[in-house]
């Protein structure tokens, strides 16, 4: 049985805390981000840490490769991080109403 990280920056309900909020209005990437580490979630079994846009592409590629869920071991880096910025994105324009 996989365990997962506690997603950081959430408060109970499921919510942003303030101070995550205000950084999402500085730096408009910030809610894409936050949204891919989320996502994570629903293809790996650990969440993608805050950091990883600070990561090369190989470190990138071989967090994905080791922490896939059972289902996915066999998928490859890119299909995996095209899932999970798919359905990040969708939630981002989700909650942006668009």
């Amino acid at each position: 049985m996989s365990t997962r990280t506690k997603i950081p920056d959430l408060d109970n309900n499921g919510k942003f805390v303030k101070h995550q909020e205000a950084e999402i209005l500085v730096h408009p990437d910030a809610k894409r981000n936050k949204a891919i580490v989320m996502m994570s979630g629903c293809f790996l079994f650990e969440y993608l840490p805050e950091d990883w846009p600070d990561w090369s592409e190989a470190k990138l590629d071989e967090f994905l490769l080791d922490h896939a869920t059972e289902d996915l071991e066999y998928w490859s880096a890119d299909m995996l991080w095209d899932k999970i910025t798919d359905v990040a994105d969708v939630s981002v324009r989700l909650m942006e109403g668009k």
